[in-house]
This record gives C-alpha cells, structure tokens and sequence, in this order.
C-alpha cells in the first residue's frame, strides 16, 4: 500500500472523520500514519532493566515503557508509558506528542517484540491494563492503534475510553 492509499484510508476511517477539533484530527492522522509505516529497523535503541525498557529520543529525553505485574487478588499486567525528568524521577506526562517516527517506531516495537511476549508469559495473568497518560483521548486513541496494530491471539480487546483499554485472555492456559 502507497503512502497516498495509507492517507486516504485513514482519512475514511469513521473515528476521523468524527473527531471536530482540527489539532486532534491532526494528531489522530499522526499517530495512524506512523503505526501504518511502522519500521521495527528504524527506531531507537533501548535497554531493559527490570520490567522498564528505556530508550534516549532525539529530544534528548528518556523515555520508558513499564509492563508491570500487579500481584492483587487477581492478578494483572499494567502497561504505562512515559519519560524520566532530570533527577531520575519516572514521570507518567509526556512532553511532547508521538510526532517523531523513530520514537513511534521504538514504542511499537518494545510492545511488540517485549511486552506482547512477556503478558502472554504471565500464565497467572489474565489481563493487560493500558491506562494512557492523563485520561487523554489522544493518547487513548494511539494506545488503541498500537493494540489493533498488534493483536494478541486468544485475546478480547475491552474498551473504557479515555481511561483504559484491557486486552484480557480468552484462556488462562495460554
């Protein structure tokens, strides 16, 4: 598909055509363009250290995703994205929009190849929580393209909007 089909395909989309604000019809188009050119080759490079995978954008900040383990009464996974401020602190506010492709492709590619693997081996773990930054519908709009981009076999996808998507397991065994 030609980047010309990509544009008009997601300017069809009901969800874009329903959104009236001109900026976050703007952003809803950012986000959807750069999931649908994504490029695992062309993002960032990124550590792990613990259940945080850490990436340095070109803004010079650090930013994280955090797939953690929730050990409640019923167990699940909590999924949350954002960067460390300048003493190390973890902050859950972006500051900036996903705008940059390399970062785009960085986010998508940690939850593809790390964060899918590790939900799927949590076999205790029956849902996966993305909770987007601030209950922003920007925000919850992009968590929803990448988990559409993506999706888990055996999965049920539920939505709460703006405040959480759970992809929760069919099966337990799986």
């Amino acid at each position: 598909m030609g980047a010309l089909d990509i544009i008009r395909e997601i300017c069809e989309r009901k969800e874009y055509k329903s959104i009236n604000n001109d900026i976050d019809k703007n952003i809803y188009f950012t986000h959807a363009y750069l999931l649908e050119i994504f490029d695992a080759n062309d993002s960032y490079e990124y550590d792990k250290e613990g259940d945080i995978f850490i990436f340095k954008a070109k803004d010079n900040i650090n930013y994280f995703l955090r797939l953690t383990y929730q050990p409640t009464k019923i167990p699940y996974c909590e999924l949350k994205f954002g960067y460390f401020n300048d003493t190390g602190k973890a902050i859950y506010t972006d500051p900036g929009s996903i705008t940059d492709e390399k970062k785009s492709n960085t986010i998508a590619k940690i939850y593809r190849d790390e964060c899918i693997p590790l939900f799927e081996k949590y076999n205790k773990v029956k849902d996966m929580y993305i909770i987007p930054i601030e209950e922003d519908m920007r925000r919850y709009r992009y968590a929803r393209m990448l988990v559409n981009k993506f999706p888990i076999s055996n999965t049920e996808i539920i939505e709460d909007p703006p405040h959480k998507i759970i992809i929760r397991k069919k099966d337990l065994s799986k």
